[in-house]
């Protein structure tokens, strides 16, 4: 039997959400991505008294509002949070391609927002390019493959 050592991906609970909340906006601002707060509560088109008090700590944000944060701002909504047998978690290998899935996109998000931050470039294009770069790369192995055929 192979055992297959991951980690395992488990949505935020509700404080967590609020955590890497205010450390996304605060990354925004600090990074340039977006001008001030009142960019980022304008794109949310949420309230400016509500948005404070979820940055000051006072109260959580609320789910609608996290949910539009990380479309609009293309943030990752899960994250790793330990480490597990995979083979304990997930059994057939359906599962296991949808879990793949789930780490490839989590990759991807990842490279998109550090490639993004090192380039200068907006999100939106970035990821143009890379999703453009792996179709490119995608379609040589794929030819290699049928040519080894």
């Amino acid at each position: 039997m192979v055992y297959y050592k991951t980690l395992l991906i488990m949505p935020f609970t509700q404080s967590d959400k609020t955590k890497k909340f205010v450390e996304e906006v605060k990354a925004l601002v600090d990074s340039g991505l977006a001008k001030n707060y009142a960019v980022i509560i304008q794109a949310l088109e949420w309230d400016k008294t509500t948005f404070s008090n979820v940055l000051n700590g006072r109260k959580n944000v609320p789910n609608d509002i996290y949910r539009k944060f990380t479309e609009v701002y293309q943030i990752q909504a899960d994250i790793p949070i330990k480490n597990t047998d995979l083979n304990k978690q997930i059994g057939s290998i359906e599962e296991r391609l949808i879990r793949l899935e789930g780490y490839v996109t989590i990759l991807f998000d990842t490279s998109v927002q550090c490639l993004s931050q090192s380039s200068g470039k907006p999100i939106a294009t970035t990821r143009a390019e890379l999703q453009q770069a792996l179709a490119m790369v995608l379609k040589h192995s794929m030819d290699l493959l049928r040519q080894q055929e």
